[in-house]
């Protein structure tokens, strides 16, 4: 007999990162129960964390930069985005993005400031310096807050568990079902709407900043329930990612404040070479430069470990302009700022994600994404700054229309059976496991060799091909993995599941990025290295139909025709 947490509340946010706790406090105003799941201990997990330094918005007269605005920051977005991004995403993106300053500053996070006027950087793509940071560790300093607001929050109950699957009734989300992992006992949520706020899928690939958690889950509860995908092809990889030593493996540098200063980018044989690919050089924006590296190395200039080199030794005062950017590379050993950093493109941002609107809805009725499990504001790149102020813009937007609609929708209850099947699916990987072959975290690490290679910076038709054809075997050897048979803390179940989504999600992008025959932002294709407006200015969706990967494509949303 299966032991069966059972759980009802009017709005369920999947996810605690900037977005998810955004959301939580969004639809809590409105007096709802909110409940807010997580996979790991909320606030010591997930991609805000991690965020480092800047804090896109165009403070005016609040900043050091009076001339800034809303409509320079949209058409910043729309260039660098290379046209590819929803414009009516971005029109509220740009708007308040200030007021969510105030708020987190209202909340506690300690902005940096001189004068009295809010201080900023500028990174690649601005025209504008418009960066706020807090302490250059600005994604921490913005969780610290919001977690502490969350638990003032009375009607607001955090569990950790594992989300496996949404449950539907009628074509509507009225729920989830997963896993505790600390006992082993299934849960069944009941819901009147649903919050996707799970983050990016940065561990689809080999080298990433992101931390090991961030495995897609929430594109591929979508995508399993009938949710549209959107630009499953577009991965922006961080050119500045260190590949050693190996304890530090991950870590970006912070490249576009150091450039200006005087770091410069080196091959393996002490050469610069960024001016060959593109005319900004060091400074060219995140897409662009992740190129230019990996043609580098493919062209086998490399450092000892496979990178290249980023000299910062000419940046006056390095270790007290970055005391926290850097203080894990000291505390390593490394002899800043002499000793020359090993880099090569991590994957850092996940460009593609759930089809939302304006209101944050997917295209299922009840549920709704926010944060950067949300797609496609940026288009085909994004500039760096813009991912912490999107997760508090539309994980308020989320919060705010998942509790009207959970206010004024008609209870729902889970399809009878649904939830049983999925705990059934559970325990028969278990069973299966006993006697698999192979384990789970080996497959999830060969799919990563593959995505890296063949998906990642530069692509071509047959690598996507054989990228294709490689991922099926993977999916293959996914029905017969061998798992440790135990229910308490068994993270390799929690492999198990993952590695079945992440295979999909894999093999989503890898057709999508075959299908698009242009290249655009951080999507290179070596056989067609042009950019193809009349035929590829528009979204590619991908959705589960009849069982099978449906690809279809769509026009971008325009609110200027002059930007």
């Amino acid at each position: 007999m299966r032991n069966i947490e059972e759980i009802k509340t009017d709005v369920l946010v999947i996810g605690g990162g900037a977005a998810g706790c955004w959301a939580a406090l969004a639809a809590s105003d409105h007096g709802l129960d909110v409940t807010l799941v997580n996979k790991y201990p909320l606030g010591k997990s997930g991609t805000t964390i991690v965020g480092m330094i800047t804090y896109n918005a165009p403070m005016g007269r609040l900043g050091m930069h009076p001339e800034d605005s809303p409509d320079i920051y949209f058409a910043d977005l729309v260039k660098e985005g290379a046209r590819l991004g929803e414009q009516n995403l971005m029109e509220i993106f740009v708007r308040r993005g200030r007021l969510t300053v105030l708020q987190l500053e209202k909340l506690g996070v300690p902005w940096d400031k001189k004068d009295g006027k809010f201080e900023v950087r500028r990174l690649p793509g601005m025209s504008i310096p418009r960066g706020c940071f807090s302490d250059h560790r600005t994604g921490l300093m913005i969780q610290r807050m919001l977690v502490k607001e969350i638990g003032r929050r009375a009607n607001i109950r955090t569990v950790e568990r594992k989300i496996t699957k949404l449950l539907m009734s009628g074509g509507r989300v009225a729920g989830a079902a997963g896993l505790n992992i600390h006992n082993g006992n299934f849960v069944k949520f009941t819901a009147r709407s649903v919050i996707l706020a799970t983050g990016g899928a940065g561990r689809l690939f080999r080298l990433t900043s992101m931390p090991e958690d961030a495995r897609g889950d929430g594109y591929y509860l979508a995508y399993e329930a009938g949710a549209r995908l959107i630009d499953m092809e577009f991965h922006l990889f961080f050119p500045a990612t260190l590949v050693y030593p190996e304890t530090l493996r991950g870590l970006v540098v912070p490249r576009g404040t150091t450039v200006p200063l005087g770091a410069r980018i080196l091959n393996g044989r002490g050469e610069r070479f960024m001016h060959k690919y593109y005319p900004e050089a060091e400074l060219a924006t995140r897409d662009k430069a992740s190129i230019s590296i990996f043609r580098e190395i493919k062209a086998g200039a490399t450092t000892p470990h496979g990178g290249v080199y980023m000299d910062v030794s000419a940046v006056e005062d390095l270790l007290e302009r970055y005391p926290t950017s850097f203080k894990d590379f000291k505390e390593a050993g490394m002899n800043l700022p002499e000793e020359r950093l090993e880099i090569a493109p991590g994957l850092h941002y996940t460009l593609a994600g759930v089809d939302i609107n304006s209101f944050g809805e997917t295209s299922l009725p009840g549920l709704y994404a926010a944060g950067e499990v949300a797609g496609n504001m940026h288009g085909a790149n994004r500039i760096g700054g813009s991912a912490l102020p999107e997760c508090s813009v539309f994980g308020q937007i989320a919060g705010e229309n998942a509790s009207m609609h959970a206010l004024f929708a008609a209870d729902a209850t889970p399809e009878e059976g649904s939830a049983e099947d999925e705990f059934a699916r559970l325990d028969a990987l278990l069973d299966r496991g006993r006697k698999g072959e192979f384990r789970p975290i080996a497959l999830i690490r060969r799919l990563q060799e593959i995505m890296y290679d063949k998906v990642g910076v530069l692509r071509n038709g047959p690598g996507l091909a054989e990228a294709i054809r490689e991922i099926g075997e993977l999916r293959a050897r996914a029905s017969d993995m061998k798992i440790n048979p135990s229910r308490v803390y068994n993270n390799e179940w929690i492999d198990a599941v993952d590695a079945i989504g992440m295979i999909d999600l894999g093999e989503i992008s890898a057709r999508a990025a075959l299908a698009r025959t242009e290249s655009r932002g951080a999507h290179f294709r070596e056989d067609f290295p042009w950019e193809d407006d009349a035929n590829w200015g528009r979204h590619s969706l991908a959705f589960k139909k009849d069982g099978r990967l449906d690809l279809s494509t769509r026009p971008v949303t325009i609110t200027r025709t002059e930007v």
